[in-house]
């Protein structure tokens, strides 16, 4: 009996969610008809029983990224403010 897993790939930077087929899953992988097995969470790719779970955690990613993006602007804006706010000695 074949299961539908939901891919996504946080790291690529796409808004994408696939949908793939595997043979059979474990506790931490997933078997395809052909090919080897893959892992359910690595460093390239997140598999999510349901969609709404890989969007949800699609959605948590991007929120990371939204952070630490204005975080960086914040840095950068005081460095330019410093920068500004100098005088010639």
């Amino acid at each position: 009996m074949s299961e539908t897993w939901f891919r996504i790939a946080p790291w690529s930077k796409a808004a994408k969610i696939t949908e793939e087929t595997f043979e059979k899953s474990t506790g931490s992988f997933l078997t395809p008809e052909r090919g080897p097995r893959v892992a359910k969470s690595s460093a390239y790719s997140q598999y999510y029983p349901t969609w709404d779970e890989a969007h949800q955690a699609l959605l948590e990613e991007t929120e990371k990224d939204l952070t630490q993006a204005r975080r960086a602007l914040e840095r950068a804006q005081g460095f330019h403010g410093n920068v500004k706010g100098m005088k010639k000695s």
